[in-house]
């Protein structure tokens, strides 16, 4: 009997320890977007990573995955219906979670610490960020147009308040 109660204690003190040091390590890898980017965000592309990742992880497969719960919903409300829309949200759920493994906190540090180490980057996470950093470029741009337009602009008003001509190529 004193066995299997010193047994016992044995065990429940090596699994509270585990999980003590498995939470610690859980909490290391999991920064916010902003300590990331004061982490790794050395470069645009790195900025573009990490955007990549928590657009993916929160917007994407969080909205996968809010169609079952609706569907459920429905489907304790108005049954015929509700069992068809699980049936079709039930793979979307399926596809969040998938997108959720796959843009996790552990692979956007194994893919910065990459990037970082040897500028490599995985095929299918270099064109999804190569189309992020052409977008922004594209709005940079877009911006950058807007304002000289409005600095023509003022610069015409001021001419024509002054009775001078102005030329502009």
């Amino acid at each position: 009997m004193k066995n299997l109660i010193i047994i016992l204690i044995v065990f429940v003190c090596s699994n509270s320890f585990w999980a003590k040091k498995h939470a610690k390590k859980e909490s290391n890898l999991k920064h916010s977007y902003e300590e990331y980017v004061r982490l790794y965000g050395d470069t645009d592309t790195s900025r573009a990573i990490i955007e990549l990742f928590f657009d993916k992880r929160q917007l994407s497969a969080s909205g996968k995955m809010s169609f079952l719960g609706l569907s459920l919903g429905v489907a304790l409300i108005v049954p015929p219906i509700g069992i068809g829309l699980v049936g079709v949200s039930s793979p979307l759920f399926i596809s969040g979670i998938v997108t959720r493994k796959r843009y996790n906190h552990k692979n956007l540090r194994a893919v910065l610490e990459q990037f970082n180490k040897n500028g490599e980057l995985p095929m299918k996470i270099e064109k999804q960020v190569k189309l992020i950093l052409a977008a922004e470029n594209e709005e940079y741009e877009e911006v950058a147009t807007l304002k000289r337009k409005m600095a023509l602009r003022s610069i015409g008003r001021n001419a024509v308040k002054e009775n001078a001509v102005l030329v502009v190529n």
